[in-house]
């Protein structure tokens, strides 16, 4: 459902992960107006079922949280599975300053603190960015660098991530400087709907065509609402993300430029859902 005056949208994802004993339907919203009122973008709620009986067991009010948590940890799970790390500590760069940003700099830091340098952070509203870097500060101790343009934050960074709700690129390959993007990560999470992007065509062009490697948490989410809606053609070498931590198919081989693509999926909120109903 769209909300164009409130520049909105809700979404309905059902999921479940064979075996377990529930399934879950998220309403998810995001409502980018919001913000001009000092009110939270994003919010939603899951219910949860019983797997056996199809019969209601929950209903998780938590304001998106939920979901906040594992897209987070997927694009963790993306960056510690792709980054290169052999050449010593990796500098990550940041775009977008949300509440995202911040839980995605927070996990970063406690799961791969060792092999991470500096952190740094862009986004159009200068005053956004300064308000993350001290939320962050004040919440795990790391200190992030709030950069002035989105080449200042990524030149030189072996993992970049956006989170943004952008319609047009806020990261396009002149960003990387001399290097062209040579062994760098993206993981991009905010294009999620047809018409969002964050990633130029030169940058999907060099990934593509350069010798890059894409990954996805589903191939139809990303060629349908993902950052690979813009690319039409070699849509088959787009690998999944799952595939390279069960061991299916190699990750990283070289200095190979990556993208990994997430969009996220219903999959996801039915495991975190039973995660919390174990806790009761």
């Amino acid at each position: 459902l769209a909300f164009l005056a409130r520049e909105g949208e809700t979404c309905i994802k059902p999921g479940y992960v064979e075996g377990a004993g529930y399934y879950a339907v998220k309403v998810a919203s995001g409502f980018q107006k919001n913000k001009d009122e000092g009110r939270p973008s994003g919010s939603g709620v899951i219910m949860v079922f019983d797997a056996k009986y199809g019969s209601p067991s929950a209903v998780l009010a938590d304001n998106g949280y939920l979901t906040d948590v594992r897209t987070a940890a997927a694009v963790v799970l993306g960056a510690k599975s792709l980054t290169l790390t052999a050449g010593g500590k990796v500098d990550v760069g940041v775009i977008g300053c949300g509440v995202m940003a911040q839980l995605i700099i927070e996990m970063l830091s406690g799961i791969m603190g060792k092999t991470l340098g500096g952190f740094r952070c862009h986004s159009r509203t200068r005053q956004n960015v300064l308000a993350m870097v001290d939320r962050v500060e004040s919440s795990c101790g790391v200190k992030v660098k709030a950069c002035e343009s989105a080449k200042e934050c990524v030149e030189g960074c072996g993992l970049v991530v956006t989170t943004t709700c952008a319609k047009s690129p806020v990261l396009s390959l002149s960003d990387f400087g001399e290097g062209g993007g040579k062994g760098v990560t993206i993981v991009a999470m905010g294009s999620d709907t047809p018409g969002k992007r964050e990633i130029s065509q030169d940058t999907l062009q060099r990934i593509f065509e350069g010798g890059g490697k894409v990954f996805a948490d589903t191939v139809d989410n990303a060629t349908k609402l993902g950052e690979c809606q813009y690319w039409k053609q070699e849509r088959s070498r787009i690998g999944l993300l799952g595939d390279i931590v069960t061991g299916k198919v190699p990750g990283r081989e070289a200095d190979e430029m990556i993208l990994v693509d997430l969009t996220g999926t219903g999959v996801q909120d039915a495991a975190i859902a039973s995660v919390v109903m174990g806790a009761f």
